[in-house]
């Protein structure tokens, strides 16, 4: 692969060449580790053990309260039309 130079912007952002992430399967989004030893910095894929486990158990069904045949009964919705009503202290919902 070779030696490869980058430029670091105002911000200290260094772009990481296209052969380098493609070699390390690098993709936006994904974290990298900085490894310091002396005046040598190294730079590796990042993946923590919640990173490795995230969404590997399927999401809970919200509606699945055991099993599929022991749901609870939906509620009726409220009545949400509601009617001006006169009175003597002026109008009221009811």
């Amino acid at each position: 692969m070779g030696d490869m130079t980058s430029s670091m912007s105002q911000k200290g952002q260094v772009t990481i060449p296209a052969e380098v992430r493609k070699r390390l399967g690098l993709r936006p989004k994904d974290r990298v580790r900085f490894r310091v030893q002396g005046d040598t910095v190294s730079i590796e894929p990042y993946r923590s053990n919640i990173d490795a486990w995230y969404q590997t158990v399927p999401a809970l069904d919200p509606l699945d309260h055991g099993t599929k045949s022991e749901r609870l009964p939906a509620r009726s919705m409220p009545n949400t039309s509601r009617e001006k009503v006169s009175s003597s202290q002026g109008w009221e919902w009811s």
